[in-house]
């Protein structure tokens, strides 16, 4: 009697773990890429810039400046190429003007990484390795701020940069 409870017991757990997997399988074949889900937005971190310390990486220099005329008035556009890999970003630093629009392509290295910088409501989807994406935006607003990958637990892992408007 003893043995068919611990059986049943064995084949119902079984049971579970295959239905709650299928679940699962069924929802994130729905969601079109796997491991994706809502990015989570943390709060707005604005540090002075003495202050920040992050990791030695080599400040990214600007794709010359394109001056696009626009209503009479100069746009200038900044590019920037960013990568991320193993909880860091590459560069770490990015300086632009106030005023400048920011082209931002962002290239996942190794894993599903995503660049969100909240100040200016700029974000990518969260990609898989080998994949990019491009974001534009406009930096209204002076200051140090820093941006960062919301997947899981990378931010608090180090997966975060700064973000300087000059």
């Amino acid at each position: 009697m003893g043995k068919n409870i611990v059986i049943i017991g064995v084949i119902l757990a079984v049971g579970l773990a295959l239905v709650g997997g299928g679940v699962w399988w069924l929802q994130r074949k729905e969601s079109g890429a796997p491991g994706t889900g809502e990015v989570m937005r943390g709060p707005e971190i604005v540090t002075p810039a003495d202050e920040f310390e992050p990791a030695a990486t080599p400040e990214l220099s600007p794709v010359p400046t394109q001056a696009t005329e626009i209503q009479g008035g100069a746009v200038n556009i900044k590019k920037f190429t960013v990568e991320g890999s193993n909880y860091k970003f590459s560069p770490a630093t990015i300086k632009v003007k106030k005023g400048d629009t920011v082209q931002l392509t962002f290239k996942s290295m190794d894993a599903i990484h995503d660049w969100s910088l909240d100040v200016f409501d700029a974000a990518t989807n969260q990609i898989g390795e080998g994949e990019e994406e491009e974001i534009e935006f406009v930096a209204e607003k002076a200051g140090t701020f820093e941006f960062y990958c919301s997947v899981g637990n990378h931010r608090q892992m180090g997966m975060k940069g700064k973000f300087i408007v000059e």
